[in-house]
This record gives C-alpha cells, sequence and structure tokens, in this order.
C-alpha cells in the first residue's frame, strides 16, 4: 500500500511540475507556409514564428563536393522545420558546431518572423568564424528577439567552409564532364541562399525588394565580397558590415588557385590517382582534415600565412571578374545600396593574445620588426611604447587599426562618393566571461580584453551566450539603440527615427560617426591620423596560401 501511496505521489508531484511548465513555458503552435519550394511546418511561440534548417540548395555531397550549388527541388508533401540542421563542416579547431554537429549536407537557413501579415523587411545573417568555423544555427544568433522587438524578419544561414567552400580545380579530362571548380563555393552558396530568399521569402510575409545582408568579421568580408560581385546584382537592398572588409581575404587568379588544388590534391593523396577529383570526393572529413594536419588555436596564432589551410578569393571569375575593391569603385550595381559598417575599439585583443610580447626594457622598434619586418622601425615612431603599460596595449592597438578600423574607412570613402553611408564605433564596455577565459591561455604583456572583436553581437540579436553578456543599465540601453538603429536602416536605408540620437551619414566632408558606450554619442574623423599612416603604408595581405608545401606522393 506504501508503495502505491509513493507511486501516486510522485505522480501528483509531476502533474504539478507539468502544469508549472506549461504555464509558464507555453508549448508551441505549429504553422504552416506554402512557398514555391513546398509546404513548411514551423513553430509559433511568443508572437514569432521560427522555420528552422530550411534547404536552400541540393547537399553538396558525391559528386556534388565542390560543385556550385545546384537549385532546390520542390519538395513533396508537409516538411518539418522544427529543429535548426547541423553546421558545415568545420576547417579549424575548436569549433563552435560541437552541439550543432557538422555534416556536408548543410546548406540550410533559419527564419524568424513576427506575427501578422507584413510586408516586413528582410534581415540576412551571414555568420563568422575566418571562413573555416561557424554556423548560422549558433545559439547567439538566435532571431526570435530582434524578429519580434524591431519586426522584421531575420534569416541566418550557413555557407560551406575552409576546404570545401574555397578550392579550385582544373578540369580533369574525361572526368565529372570535364567541368571546372571555381573556387568560391561558399560565396556560390550565399548568392543561392539569396536567390532562394529573393523568390521565397514573400511567402513568409516578406518584402523581397526589401533584403539587408548584414554579418560580422567572415561574414562582413561575405557582405563585402557579395557588394562587390555582379552575381548580386537584384539580391541586395542594403548592407551592414560588422568587423571585416574585403581587404581581409585576399585575393588569387585562377592559375595560382588550381595550383592550390593540385597542391591540396597532393596533400591528401589523390594527385597522381587515375581520377584525382574522384579519389577526393571519396576522401572522409577526418582523412582531409588530418592530411592538412590542422592545428589547435591556429586562427589565434601568427598570421593567415601560417594557417594550416588559408581560404581565398579567386578572382577573374563570374563571382568576382576583378579586385573587390576596384568593383565597388566602379559603381556597376543596379541598386543604390546603403551602407552601415563599423568597428569594436579593441578589435585586436583578441587576436593578439597569443601573440608573443615584448617583455620590459625590450627594443620596442626591433620587437616590432620581427612582426612587421622592414616595417617596425617606422610603425614604433607612430606607436610608441612608453613601457607605462604592457607592450601587448600597443601591439594589439596597431592590430585594430591596421586590419580593422583603417581598412572600415576605407571602405566608407570609396561608398559615400555614390551611396548613403553610416559609420559606427562600438566602445562600450562588454562582459564576456567567456573571451575572459581564454585570456588566461594569452602569453605575458597581452593586452586587456576591451571591446574585443564579436562583443557586440549580443546587442544586436540581444541574447545573452558565448559572445557575453548584456546586463548593466548602461548596457541595456546601448543593446536598445543598437537594435533600433539597426533595424530601422534594414526598414528605410537611414538609422534614424523620432527619438533616437541623430546618426549624421559618413561623407568624404564630414567623416561623421557615432560612438556606442552607454548611448549614443557623435564623433568626427575616426582615428584619422593613424588611418592616414596605413593608407601610406598598407599592410600585405596576400600572405601564403596556407597549404604547407610538400614533395610529391605516388
Amino acid at each position: 500500500m506504501l508503495i502505491w501511496f509513493k507511486r501516486i505521489a510522485m505522480l501528483g508531484l509531476a502533474l504539478v511540475v507539468v502544469y508549472i511548465l506549461l504555464a509558464f513555458f507555453p508549448l508551441a503552435n505549429i504553422v504552416k507556409i506554402e512557398t514555391p519550394s513546398g509546404v513548411l511546418l514551423g513553430k509559433q511561440k511568443h508572437g514569432v514564428e521560427a522555420f528552422l534548417a530550411v534547404p536552400f540548395a541540393q547537399a553538396p555531397i558525391g559528386d556534388l563536393r565542390w560543385q556550385a550549388p545546384q537549385p532546390l527541388e520542390k519538395w513533396q508533401g508537409e516538411r518539418k522545420a522544427f529543429r535548426k540542421g547541423p553546421a558545415c563542416l568545420q576547417g579549424a579547431s575548436p569549433n563552435p558546431a560541437l552541439l550543432l554537429g557538422e555534416s556536408e549536407d548543410c546548406l540550410y537557413l533559419n527564419i524568424w518572423k513576427p506575427e501578422g501579415e507584413g510586408p516586413f523587411p528582410v534581415m540576412v545573417w551571414f555568420h563568422g568564424g575566418a571562413f573555416l568555423l561557424g554556423s548560422g544555427s549558433e545559439g547567439s544568433y538566435e532571431g526570435a528577439k530582434l524578429a519580434k522587438v524591431q519586426q522584421v524578419i531575420v534569416v541566418t544561414t550557413n555557407y560551406r567552409l575552409s576546404y570545401l567552400g574555397f578550392l579550385r580545380f582544373p578540369e580533369f579530362v574525361g572526368e565529372d564532364k570535364g567541368e571546372t571548380i571555381s573556387g568560391n563555393q561558399g560565396y556560390l552558396d550565399q548568392i543561392a541562399a539569396l536567390q532562394w530568399l529573393k523568390d521565397n521569402i514573400q511567402s513568409f510575409s516578406g518584402d523581397s525588394e526589401n533584403i539587408t545582408i548584414f554579418g560580422e568579421s567572415a561574414g562582413s568580408i561575405s557582405v563585402c565580397m557579395l557588394l562587390a560581385s555582379p552575381l548580386s546584382n537584384g539580391l541586395i537592398h542594403k548592407a551592414i558590415m560588422q568587423s571585416g572588409s574585403c581587404e581581409l581575404q585576399s585575393t588569387q587568379k585562377p592559375d595560382e588557385a588550381e595550383s592550390y588544388g593540385q597542391e591540396f590534391l597532393q596533400r591528401i593523396g589523390c594527385a597522381q590517382h587515375e581520377k584525382p577529383l574522384s579519389c577526393a570526393r571519396q576522401k572522409s572529413h577526418d582523412e582531409i582534415y588530418k592530411a592538412l594536419g590542422i592545428k589547435a588555436n591556429e586562427i589565434f596564432k601568427g598570421g593567415f600565412e601560417q594557417w594550416s589551410f588559408n581560404p581565398r578569393v579567386v578572382k577573374a571569375t563570374d563571382f568576382m571578374p576583378d579586385e573587390p575593391l576596384l568593383l565597388l569603385e566602379k559603381n556597376e550595381k543596379s541598386e543604390q545600396v546603403a551602407l552601415m559598417i563599423g568597428v569594436t575599439a579593441h578589435e585586436g585583443s583578441l587576436f593578439d593574445g597569443m601573440n608573443p610580447h615584448a617583455k620590459p626594457g625590450e627594443d620596442w622598434a626591433a620587437f616590432l620588426e620581427t612582426r612587421f619586418p622592414e616595417k617596425g622601425k617606422l610603425i614604433a615612431q607612430v606607436y610608441p611604447w612608453d613601457q607605462k603599460i604592457v607592450s601587448g596595449e600597443v601591439s594589439a592597438q596597431i592590430l585594430t587599426d591596421s586590419v580593422m578600423t583603417c581598412p572600415a574607412l576605407k571602405i566608407a570613402d570609396i561608398w559615400s562618393t555614390t551611396r548613403p553611408v553610416y559609420l559606427y564605433y562600438f566602445n562600450q564596455k562588454v562582459t564576456a566571461p567567456l573571451f575572459e577565459l581564454m585570456s588566461l591561455a594569452w602569453t605575458d604583456n597581452a593586452a586587456e580584453l576591451g571591446t574585443a572583436h564579436s562583443t557586440e553581437i549580443p546587442y544586436i540579436f540581444g541574447m545573452n551566450g558565448v559572445l557575453g553578456f548584456v546586463l548593466s543599465a548602461e548596457q541595456k540601453h546601448t543593446q536598445k539603440l543598437m537594435q533600433h538603429y539597426w533595424a530601422n536602416f534594414a526598414r528605410n536605408a537611414q538609422p534614424n527615427a523620432e527619438g533616437l540620437f541623430e546618426w549624421l551619414p559618413y561623407t568624404h566632408n564630414e567623416k561623421s560617426f557615432l560612438e556606442f558606450k552607454d548611448g549614443a554619442h557623435q564623433g568626427s574623423d575616426l582615428r584619422k591620423a593613424y588611418c592616414e599612416f596605413w593608407q601610406q603604408n598598407p599592410i600585405d595581405f596576400s600572405g601564403r596560401r596556407g597549404i604547407q608545401e610538400v614533395e610529391a606522393k605516388p
């Protein structure tokens, strides 16, 4: 009898718990949308409808590995879009896809839309990760809050990474119909996602004539490349670049890229095979990953030339006919695409922490010569170290200016000759426990984290997590402002609205910017003297191609 009493009591307790959970966390309702690609089932919760892991192209597997994305065939029946899909195969270590899983079958996007008829402006996010890591399905990029608060549709998408997204191979006679693999597959995936949205987003109450692309780091570089590419004509109406410009990914000519592809085939043991491309398509991710010798944390150490694999864009192709900056200057886009662009105040601290730093008493100019051959003495004059602070503070500022801030200003100068540009400078005191934990592994005399690379992302998406937490009243105020500005820009091609501090456009005569630091503040001539120096003494981003040289193997 006692046993039965305990069982009944436990059942009653379980029912109470379920009741409480349902009261505070109600079950999502199933919603159905019919699109040109097929019928989708999503979930509606708290005023937002979510459609997750929606395919936008055929799975690039088997014979489609390394090919351009192939058009999606209409699916039959009702497709459930309840859970996020896997990340694309990752090309560095450690990677953020542990919880999501990773797969070659990864060409999916996620859509969050507010309740209502719309039409809503559409914001399409491209994730960062040095074109080696990341996924549109990471928790930090959850679009529900931004969609609901700002009444916009938020889309996040995957694209192929690393050796699957950025390798070019020559024609192999008699094999695979003699196709030439372009080397820009990752970017073509982005174009395919935008084309799918152009054709389907009206089914989600989205405005297909009001699509804003935005991204951070590699995602920002992607936005820049898409603005330069003629293949994006008609697919983009506004653009937001967060901490990254075209210059950060160097270009290569087709013959150079094909040589790189041959080196890759040699490295994985397929160069001498009767059918090299077929051999490579049969290799597993683990086999290729080990053959490349991917080293842990290599993207935080040294420069691009030291990476085991360094993705680069191939020019003289349909996607990129010329150098990206030249294409931006030519101004051949059919639309007057407005641009918002900006950086964080301490971009370089995240990337410089694991590098060696000058010790107290060490010759600063001589040390910089080891980092910047033939330029160290000149750089030391512009960035002196008086040894009242650790040397890493200065070297991190050198990286911030030369790699992020000044290239962003160059894009702003180019674009503002004919189109609206709004420049921002994110200088908010942030709370980023994961990065602070990472800093425990930094070398002696490294800079403090500060407002590091990617710390603005929680302020845009409203998601606390691995990239940081928005906790204080000052942080929440800045977050609210930034979300309003970003969404207003997506709606109207300019960020201002009644009740907001006026954000003046960036022009050649008035180089205005908005600083986000416990609110919004107007500024002008961001890092002017330093950027004039880097304009006269640019950093060479070309680097080595990345795959290590090896002797030919039969």
